[in-house]
C-alpha cells in the first residue's frame, strides 16, 4: 500500500486508485496536456493552468507515486511524462468491466418484457477502446481555462494572493530597514 500526501492509502498500480487520482479535474488534464504533447518540464505544465507551482508539484507528486506519469531529471529541469503501462492497465479494466455489463444486459433482455407503462431505453451500441484511440478520447476532455482569463475565479484567486504576497514583501523589507 502506497501513502498519498492527501493522507489515504491506495494500493500500487490498481484500476480503482488510477481512478481515484484521476477523479481529480487537474489531474486529469495534466494527464491529457501529457498525452498530447509528450514530455513537458514543470513550467511548461504550469503554463495551461490557474494554479501556483507549489499546488502543481503536489499534484505531480501524487501523480508520480501511483505511477501515473514518469519524470526525468536533466540538470535542474524534471520533465514529465505519461505512464503508458498506466493508462494501458486501465483501459484493460474498462474494457474488461464494459464486456461484463454487456454480457449482463444481453442475459437479462431474454426475461420477461418489462410493462408498457416504462419506457424501453435504446442501447447506446459500445465502442472497443484501443491503443489508437486514447489520443481521442483524451481530446474529449474539455480544455484547460488559461489562468490569463478575467472569467476564471482561481486566475482571479491566484492573481489576488500575489498581491497580498507582494505587499507582505514590501513591509518586511521596510521592518528590516528600520
Amino acid at each position: 500500500m502506497k501513502t498519498r500526501p492527501t493522507g489515504k492509502t491506495v494500493a500500487k498500480d490498481q484500476p480503482f486508485s488510477i481512478l481515484h487520482i484521476l477523479s481529480d479535474e487537474v489531474r486529469l488534464k495534466i494527464v491529457r496536456i501529457l498525452a498530447e504533447n509528450g514530455e513537458l518540464c514543470a513550467r511548461d505544465i504550469l503554463t495551461h493552468f490557474p494554479i501556483t507551482q507549489p499546488t502543481l508539484s503536489h499534484h505531480m507528486n501524487v501523480l508520480l507515486e501511483n505511477h501515473i506519469v514518469k519524470a526525468r531529471k536533466s540538470g535542474r529541469w524534471v520533465f514529465y511524462r505519461v505512464d503508458s503501462d498506466a493508462l494501458r492497465m486501465l483501459i484493460s479494466y474498462l474494457t474488461k468491466l464494459l464486456a461484463t455489463a454487456d454480457d449482463t444486459l444481453s442475459e437479462s433482455s431474454h426475461e420477461e418484457e418489462v410493462p408498457a407503462r416504462r419506457e424501453k431505453r435504446s442501447r447506446v451500441p459500445s465502442r472497443k477502446i484501443t491503443e489508437e484511440a486514447i489520443p481521442a478520447l483524451l481530446r474529449e476532455i474539455p480544455p484547460v481555462d488559461s489562468h490569463s482569463s478575467p472569467e476564471s475565479p482561481m486566475a482571479e484567486e491566484t492573481k489576488d494572493k500575489k498581491k497580498k504576497d507582494k505587499k507582505k514583501d514590501k513591509k518586511k523589507k521596510k521592518n528590516k530597514k528600520k
